[in-house]
């Protein structure tokens, strides 16, 4: 007979970093709290950093990947997917 082991936060902790699908070095461009747009990295909840407009977002989030693997999806208000700019 085998010991079934006991299931912990920190083994749960574990087991979802290890599923967890997030790109790095990607950003997504959203709108947040009274129209402004937020950039928020893929895997955190709160914005990198809050802007106007989604054209001052837009060039932040391409100094952000700028020569690196990484990609900008850019999101309309409704929060469907306008485009995806990939990085070089």
């Amino acid at each position: 007979m085998s010991k079934k082991p006991y299931y912990t936060k920190s083994l749960g902790r574990a087991v979802a970093k290890e599923f967890r699908t997030v790109r790095e070095g990607t950003y997504h461009i959203i709108t947040g709290f009274q129209n402004n747009w937020q950039v928020v990295r893929e895997g955190n909840q709160r914005p990198t950093r809050v802007f106007s407009t989604q054209a001052q977002a837009l060039q932040y989030a391409r100094q952000l990947v700028n020569g690196k693997d990484g990609e900008i999806v850019v999101h309309t208000p409704s929060g469907d997917v306008s485009k995806v700019i990939k990085a070089a």
